[in-house]
């Protein structure tokens, strides 16, 4: 086999069963459909269409691995956050990760980001998280810490998820600093966040802590 002209492909995700199989297959297809089309096609080329897939694998370079999740689970919510590895050549790979929430009783995907009442609110507690975790403070070049862009004015991280603990952010790859640093994440604990999550686009008027206690 010519390397040059070969693609190596690993897929894993997660897999959700259910007494409610309509749930079940509809959780599982978005599941299974993200981690499919994030291993194999670029953002220019990620689309529905599968009939592109076959052609693509041929002109890929090298590798695509989607082997890392993690997230959190209740009789009401399944939240994920699936990251999918590339390597293509050159000095490093690069990451691009993919949140998932849905309402559990029904199998509805959820914006998490719209289930946020007020995001300056929401910025304004998971800086103070990230600052505390990150030991950042005005005094710190942002040369020194690495970060591209100013401390104020970080955004909310593309990739919100909800974990046992809170609503985690996590930053990628060059998102808000250079490659070296990784991927950095601070989690807003669910007692902080007080009417900030409402989750009611689905029904439900707050999230399940039964598991967190």
């Amino acid at each position: 086999m010519d390397s040059l002209h070969s693609v190596q492909l690993k897929i894993a995700y997660p897999y959700v069963e259910s007494t409610d199989n309509a749930v079940a297959d509809s959780i599982n297809r978005t599941i299974e459909s993200c981690g499919i089309l994030y291993a194999i096609l670029s953002d220019e080329q990620r689309t529905p269409v599968m009939t592109e897939v076959e052609e693509f694998i041929h002109d890929t370079i090298n590798y695509s691995n989607v082997s890392e999740w993690k997230g959190y689970q209740s009789e009401k919510l399944l939240s994920l956050l699936i990251t999918s590895h590339y390597y293509t050549g050159g000095a490093h790979g690069w990451s691009v990760m993919r949140p998932l929430t849905f309402d559990a009783l029904s199998g509805k995907e959820l914006d998490l980001r719209k289930e946020i009442t007020d995001t300056v609110a929401f910025r304004k507690l998971f800086l103070e998280e990230y600052y505390r975790k990150y030991d950042i403070s005005p005094e710190k070049s942002i040369e020194e810490s690495g970060y591209l862009v100013p401390y104020t004015e970080f955004p909310i991280p593309a990739a919100l998820y909800l974990s046992d603990k809170g609503v985690v952010g996590v930053y990628g790859d060059y998102e808000i600093a250079c490659y070296a640093m990784g991927r950095t994440e601070a989690t807003v604990p669910y007692e902080r966040m007080g009417g900030l999550l409402k989750l009611n686009g689905s029904g439900l008027t707050a999230i399940d802590n039964s598991q967190n206690q």
